[in-house]
């Protein structure tokens, strides 16, 4: 089945509701530009001259189905009858109705495909994996053997361990290709799904190439993909825009799950990345819409803190001097100095990892 999203040009920008392979993105004037039927007749044509140009068999697409659906103002039902007359008869167009609709079938394939995502796709796995039970106790615990054990240690020697024996390189590897990125390009989606994928990009590669440049080859492209797709379609909140549209415990995020959504500011080796960080960490904690004060604490403890450290020391050095030697640059006596006393004013903090 071909999936035709047929959207105006200036809805295009904000999002798009459904991606894949199978869906068709074709853009649309405004309906209140078309004040004629000409107007109307040469949008429909500019669709069917996109869906054949999909439907040929040179493209390898053999579909029997074709299914639109619209939005701000689009007749679906008048784009599918149109697509009806024109395609060929063996091909059968069906109406989906309006995205903005929640009992439209493109809303509930919408549903159904974050579902796929969540649990046959490993988005539940990742999570699961990586904060296990979302207690206090159960994440001090993590953050000693799995999220920041100390350099060199046997935890984390055990931590890159754990993460290979489950399986989650695997994952890591088709969310770096981009295979993955529809779980964060959904507008309105599960925002435990962003923070599966950015565990997955971020913190995964970190475990499973300890010492490569590998490590931090994806730093740009998180930071860039969370400010395009990811926070204004998940965390709206935390860049300051308060909405009203509906929303359930579940898109309330954890001190936890907001500080590793955040961490890609944090690896970034870009000054721009981390002003935006400590932005944005400020922004978490007077903005979030359950947090209690002692939370509110944790996080700026916990996250602020090594945000703020990270862009010290990229303001004095503009780079991470620890990741001289990985990355094959010149390491300089001063900077091996300067990280040693970063790193010795955070002794006995559990979750240090500068």
């Amino acid at each position: 089945m071909l999936i035709i999203d047929a959207r105006t040009c200036a809805e295009r920008k904000k999002e798009r509701a459904l991606f894949g392979r199978d869906v068709l993105h074709v853009p649309f004037p405004m309906p209140g530009s078309l004040i004629c039927p000409q107007l109307w007749r040469r949008a429909l044509n500019r669709v069917t001259r996109a869906v054949r140009s999909r439907l040929k068999p040179n493209t390898g697409e053999r579909r029997h189905q074709v299914a639109v659906y619209c939005k701000k103002g689009i007749r679906s039902a008048r784009v599918a009858s149109h697509l009806t007359a024109a395609l060929d008869p063996s091909i059968r167009v069906v109406d989906w109705g309006g995205v903005d609709n929640p009992q439209s079938t493109v809303s509930l394939e919408w549903h159904a495909r974050m579902e796929k995502a969540w649990v046959s796709e490993g988005g539940l796995k990742v999570w699961s994996a990586w904060f296990g039970r979302p207690t206090r106790s159960a994440a001090d615990a993590r953050m000693r053997t799995l999220w920041f054990p100390p350099r060199g240690s046997v935890e984390q020697k055990a931590s890159d361990a754990y993460v290979k024996r489950l399986g989650l390189h695997k994952l890591a590897e088709r969310a770096a290709r981009g295979e993955l990125n529809h779980w964060v390009q959904q507008p309105h989606g599960n925002v435990r799904l962003l923070v599966a994928w950015v565990i997955l990009r971020d913190q995964i590669p970190r475990h499973v190439h300890r010492g490569s440049p590998k490590a931090f080859m994806l730093d740009s492209q998180n930071v860039n993909l969370l400010l395009q797709y990811g926070l204004p379609r998940h965390m709206p909140w935390i860049l300051g825009r308060i909405t009203r549209t509906r929303s359930s415990t579940c898109d309330h995020p954890s001190v936890w799950e907001v500080g590793f959504t955040l961490m890609p500011f944090q690896h970034h080796e870009n000054k721009k990345s981390q002003d935006k960080g400590i932005k944005l960490h400020q922004n978490a904690i007077k903005f979030h819409p359950t947090w209690t004060p002692s939370q509110r604490k944790r996080f700026e403890v916990n996250f602020l803190k090594h945000q703020t450290i990270h862009h010290s020391i990229l303001t004095d050095f503009g780079q991470f001097p620890s990741r001289n030697r990985v990355l094959g640059r010149r390491v300089r006596p001063k900077d091996l100095q300067a990280v040693s006393e970063y790193m010795k004013a955070f002794e006995g903090d559990a979750n240090r990892h500068v």
